[in-house]
């Protein structure tokens, strides 16, 4: 990669000092080309100004990889722009263009320009395909997911395993592992991209056992899972904190001859989140530390945070103390181990140091601190920290952190004043707002607002019991209430 990035720099160096060379049109498309692979904005931004130069940024060919080469570099703005200046594109310009704007965390945009693309007749390929699958599994909408697989039957895609691992990893992210088996068995021959979309379609679902029996069947197959297949599944349990079993299967990795890379020490050790995985978290530990130095980059702070949620702060302290050049997200680590142990003291005095040694906090760590203020009870204290987030630090307040807040104020009973700042907040309430608001309406005794809380929790259609038995509470505390108020009626009678 270094020679290529080397070849690139020399080319344009060479174009930049000689501007009465005009190459080729295949000269310029090679130089886009290597830009794009290069993934570097700098050379792609001095590249396009080459073809402005030279008067060639507007031929068909050169401008179909123009855009697709700022996507790839991270120039995504500027990607659209050239993109609305022509009424004309290719299926490769359109296709990176809704791959670009999902990876960004769009896929609502990736289908709006799906739908323009379709309008300018302009045929999806198989690579369109896997970008918007992609989108619906990110949304988890399956309506869409269906819809698309319809479309690739009729393109007569539905034996390609590049679109089938993806209609496999759609369908599984969506909740349908009935239909994620019935396309993955449509295959003759699944390859390895194929196996990995079923196993870690199950992992992440929780079904160990499917699986398991699946990455069986792969090796029975003749088909050996990759580090890749390895660590996806590592990843699911992980997320599920089923740290004996991600270890377990870490060891079986080994065992079959595949060395773990760093990614998959990551992963085990996320598994890793509370006292009783602890022993787990020492052995990788001992292991990571004799294969690569470990105190600095992301094992280092995976390593804190591990230590920090198996309640051993004094480990996290000793890898922390030992880095030089600490980031945000190292500081994150080690607040986020005060806060899950209860040691709100040092949380703070960190959170301090933090700003004396210039790294400024970032929206984890306000969320974190505010997290502990509210289970805490410390009002003054957030409500500095909040009023700091933009004026300090030029954190603008996500929807997280204003439920935070109105969590605690909802515990103290101020509820005038949290209803107050959900009516000022710039995003609509979701449901952990108004779920919050119901418990804190019922602890304090508001039957109307409770009222209000559930029958807007219950329109956001959230699967969850919740706010059902608070307001099942809500009902009982007013009949006791009630069959309170009249005992006392009747004594009075009696009198």
């Amino acid at each position: 990669m270094a020679w290529e990035l080397m070849k690139t720099e020399e080319a344009l160096a060479s174009l930049s000092s000689a501007p009465d060379l005009v190459p080729s049109l295949d000269n310029f498309s090679a130089l886009l080309i290597d830009c794009r692979k290069a993934k570097n904005l700098a050379f792609a931004n001095r590249a396009y100004a080459v073809t402005c130069n030279c008067g060639v940024e507007s031929r068909d060919l050169i401008r179909n990889l123009i855009v697709p080469m700022f996507v790839d570099c991270g120039g995504l703005d500027f990607a659209h722009q050239i993109f609305r200046r022509y009424p004309v594109w290719n299926e490769h310009t359109w296709t990176s263009l809704i791959g670009g704007v999902n990876d960004q965390g769009n896929p609502n945009a990736a289908f709006l320009l799906y739908n323009q693309m379709e309008k300018v007749s302009i045929y999806p390929s198989r690579y369109t395909f896997v970008s918007l699958l992609k989108a619906c599994a990110k949304m988890k909408c399956l309506e869409r997911g269906q819809s698309l697989h319809a479309s690739i039957a009729m393109e007569g895609f539905e034996q390609d395993s590049f679109l089938v691992s993806a209609l496999v990893d759609m369908y599984g992210k969506c909740g349908c592992e009935v239909e994620a088996q019935d396309v993955f068995d449509s295959l003759p021959e699944p390859d390895v991209v194929c196996w990995t979309a079923l196993i870690t379609g199950y992992a992440q679902r929780g079904f160990r056992e499917k699986a398991s029996k699946a990455l069986e069947q792969m090796q029975l197959a003749g088909i050996s899972p990759d580090v890749i297949l390895w660590n996806a599944v590592l990843l699911a349990y992980a997320e599920h904190g089923e740290y004996d079993l991600a270890f377990k299967q870490y060891t079986q990795m080994q065992e079959q001859g595949l060395l773990p890379n760093p990614v998959t020490y990551l992963n085990v050790l996320k598994a890793c989140t509370n006292r009783a995985a602890i022993k787990v978290g020492m052995k990788l530990h001992a292991q990571i530390h004799r294969i690569a130095s470990c105190n600095e980059g992301p094992l280092g702070t995976a390593l804190i945070d591990m230590y920090g949620k198996c309640g051993n702060m004094a480990d996290a302290e000793h890898i922390f103390d030992k880095w030089h050049m600490k980031s945000v997200i190292t500081w994150n680590a080690l607040i986020t181990g005060y806060a899950h142990q209860g040691q709100f003291e040092l949380l703070f005095d960190s959170f301090d140091k933090m700003g004396k040694q210039g790294v400024r906090p970032d929206v984890i760590t306000l969320l974190v601190v505010l997290n502990v203020c509210c289970h805490g009870g410390f009002l003054e204290k957030a409500r500095r920290y909040f009023r700091n987030m933009y004026s300090e630090y030029g954190i603008v307040p996500n929807i997280k952190h204003y439920n935070c807040m109105m969590d605690l104020l909802g515990r103290l009973g101020l509820l005038n004043e949290a209803v107050a700042m959900m009516e000022e907040m710039p995003y609509p309430p979701n449901y952990v707002t108004w779920s919050n608001l119901l418990a804190a309406c019922q602890k304090w005794g508001d039957v109307e607002l409770c009222r209000k809380a559930f029958e807007h929790a219950v329109k956001l259609k959230v699967e969850d019991a919740r706010v059902f038995i608070l307001m099942s509470n809500v009902y009982a505390d007013v009949q006791k209430w009630h069959q309170g108020t009249e005992t006392l009626e009747i004594h009075e009678n009696e009198r």
